[in-house]
């Protein structure tokens, strides 16, 4: 778990806010206070790269599958 210092986690749940809808950015599910705790729930997107690299997922249709993806991003 990870301990946010105040006004932190307010400033994360804004960036969610203004770049809502871009192509391979989280959905905020809710924000708002529990208790004595700032709490953000973001959208669940699966396994990061990092862990299907160390599960060796991979093959070389995914690989160019993602490259083509992070292309087309800096395009957008």
């Amino acid at each position: 778990m990870k301990i946010a210092k105040a006004g932190q986690l307010e400033h994360e749940y804004n960036v969610y806010m203004n770049i809502a809808g871009s192509i391979g950015t989280l959905s905020v599910i809710w924000y708002g206070r529990e208790d004595v705790y700032e709490v953000i729930i973001l959208e669940y997107l699966g396994n990061s790269l990092g862990d299907l690299i160390n599960e060796k997922l991979f093959n070389h249709r995914r690989v160019f599958s993602f490259a083509l993806q992070m292309v087309c991003l800096l395009y957008l």
